[in-house]
């Protein structure tokens, strides 16, 4: 895991702890999700569990990673 994205996810927690309003809460918890989520697709793509190219972009059936942006929460 690289500095930025352990910076990232330890200023997401911070956020997250001090979040009062619940949209704040279920928006911070969504890009946590997001962060935490990279580096165990990282490891899975060294392993060969799944596969490093993205659907419709030369990607087989059996690719599954797929590039989403944050969703928006809305209250």
């Amino acid at each position: 895991m690289t500095f930025e994205l352990e910076r990232q996810i330890g200023e997401l927690l911070a956020e997250l702890r001090n979040a009062v309003d619940a949209c704040a809460r279920r928006q911070i918890e969504a890009k946590l999700d997001f962060a935490q989520a990279e580096p165990k697709l990282a490891i899975a793509e060294m392993d060969g569990c799944v596969d490093a190219e993205p659907p419709f972009e030369g990607g087989g059936p059996k690719s599954r990673r797929v590039h989403h942006a944050v969703p928006k929460i809305s209250c």
